[in-house]
């Protein structure tokens, strides 16, 4: 299936999210960016839509923003400045005991 644990590898791991309250790990959907929020995890695709650049958390202004160029999305994924035009792509992350489960997310 398309479920998987991304700890598994020793990739991402709970612990291994940031002071900043991020981590960017690997996964077979590709690079996954993971926000602890108040309310749990958010997990975004980590690869800028502009040109492929990896994308980080800045918690001081609440976005995900690409060192590249500057693009700047929420964590709903949708872009707030350009270049990049195509939103990120939104994950289900779940924690469990060996890892963060990281699947598609529904569409609907």
């Amino acid at each position: 299936g398309s479920e998987f644990l991304v700890g598994k590898d020793g990739l991402l791991r709970a612990e291994d999210i940031g002071p900043d309250g991020s981590v960017v790990g690997r996964s077979r959907l590709g690079k996954i960016l993971v926000v602890r929020r108040r309310d749990g995890l958010v997990g975004l695709t980590a690869t800028c839509t502009h040109l492929g650049c990896t994308v980080a958390w800045n918690g001081a202004n609440g976005q995900v923003e690409c060192p590249c160029h500057g693009a700047r999305y929420n964590l709903h994924g949708e872009v707030l400045n350009g270049p990049a035009r195509e939103p990120l792509t939104i994950v289900s992350v779940t924690v469990e005991p060996d890892g963060i489960r990281v699947r598609p997310q529904l569409q609907g």
